[in-house]
């Protein structure tokens, strides 16, 4: 009975280190999630500009599928613990 018991809480133990372990990934795929997220930022920033400018709704809708895909690299970027590019400018409109 002890020694099912060791055998199971070492083995959640294993099991839990290893979900917590950050995966990795090459500095290519590093670089490239990083100008995704900064490119999606742009993106957004153009069309926020157009809506504000000109108030017409495609370019409202188009802004805020840019925030989703720029949230989506957010979640890469966290999960990889990778330096948000976005962030660090504080996410002022048109700075990259």
């Amino acid at each position: 009975m002890k020694k099912t018991l060791l055998f199971i809480a070492l083995s959640i133990s294993t099991i839990i280190s290893v979900a917590q372990q950050t995966p990795t990934i090459s500095a290519k795929e590093s670089d490239a999630i990083l100008y995704m997220r900064e490119e999606e930022k742009l993106a957004r920033d153009v069309y926020e500009f157009l809506y504000a400018k000109y108030n017409v709704n495609p370019f409202g809708n188009i802004r805020f599928s840019e925030q989703t895909h720029m949230d989506r690299m957010k979640t890469l970027i966290s999960n990889y613990n990778l330096v948000d590019p976005v962030e660090k400018n504080g996410d002022q409109p048109g700075v990259l």
